[in-house]
């Protein structure tokens, strides 16, 4: 095949490739006697250049149809689709199968997000002694939480093929101890009622919440019933709270979440009326 001396390769799919400049000829047309633009599929089966010499010979030209320009594509990732116990600290990778631009692999390129879409921040490289991307998490990822994955096609192999797009999913660890998240009454509220209900709400379900973990004292123990499920719970005194009172709540490390996590002890006080 004629050698012509050039750096930029054009290939259309289920074309032949060739390099600029143009040949006159020199490839065997692709399906349904399709050529690249400015060509033309001859008699003989071969693209020629339109404009070129009749009498061109293409004979010696002519050769098989060049292999064609595949898609890299993600042959591993890590954490792997899937995975569960994930580390929040940990970069996400994907590995190709073919060296790829390493500026076409950006934050818009390779994203991780939450469920919600809420796309997460952080820093992007490319390895092309290992064909490696990765996404280094700016901070630690949600605990406990399914995140996607995604490289996209906007990222291209060194022969100008678009990367074949994957998207895949993991779970964080649930390393997160709950928290106390919003009670009423309020921390230090005063003139609260005498017969008021008690309710917390903790920042995740828990699990342990009764009368031995979730406790009211006003310079003695408070009797009452608790009750809830998932993140809230009450307490209901037995009695009215006594009037003119400081009453402290108490929660402690009994109180875990789904995973194991204890509530770090807490407390907080109101004034009746």
């Amino acid at each position: 095949m004629r050698r012509i001396h050039s750096v930029v390769l054009i290939c259309l799919a289920g074309v032949s490739c060739y390099r600029v400049p143009e040949p006159d000829c020199g490839f065997v047309c692709g399906a349904g006697n399709s050529c690249p633009d400015d060509y033309t599929c001859g008699s003989d089966t071969i693209c020629h250049r339109i404009g070129a010499l009749a009498s061109t010979v293409c004979v010696h030209d002519a050769g098989s149809l060049d292999s064609p320009i595949l898609s890299p594509m993600v042959v591993a990732t890590m954490p792997t689709d899937g995975a569960s116990g994930v580390s929040r600290t940990a970069p996400i990778t994907a590995t190709a199968n073919q060296s790829l631009v390493a500026d076409t692999v950006t934050t818009g390129s390779f994203l991780v997000a939450t469920s919600a879409g809420v796309q997460l921040p952080g820093v992007v490289a490319y390895d092309d002694s290992t064909l490696t991307m990765t996404f280094m998490p700016a901070s630690e990822l949600p605990a406990g939480a399914t995140l996607s994955a995604q490289v996209t096609a906007m990222i291209t192999s060194t022969m100008t093929a678009p990367l074949m797009p994957l998207t895949w999913t993991f779970t964080t660890i649930d390393n997160q101890p709950p928290m106390l998240a919003s009670s009423s009454p309020l921390a230090n509220a005063v003139n609260v009622p005498d017969n008021a209900t008690i309710v917390v709400a903790f920042s995740e379900p828990v699990t342990g919440v009764d009368g031995t973990s979730f406790t009211v004292t006003a310079g003695a123990p408070i009797a009452g019933v608790v009750s809830g499920s998932g993140a809230s719970y009450s307490f209901t005194p037995s009695l009215v709270l006594p009037a003119a009172s400081v009453v402290t709540v108490s929660l402690s490390g009994s109180i875990m979440d789904l995973s194991g996590n204890s509530l770090l002890p807490v407390q907080f006080m109101f004034t009746t009326l």
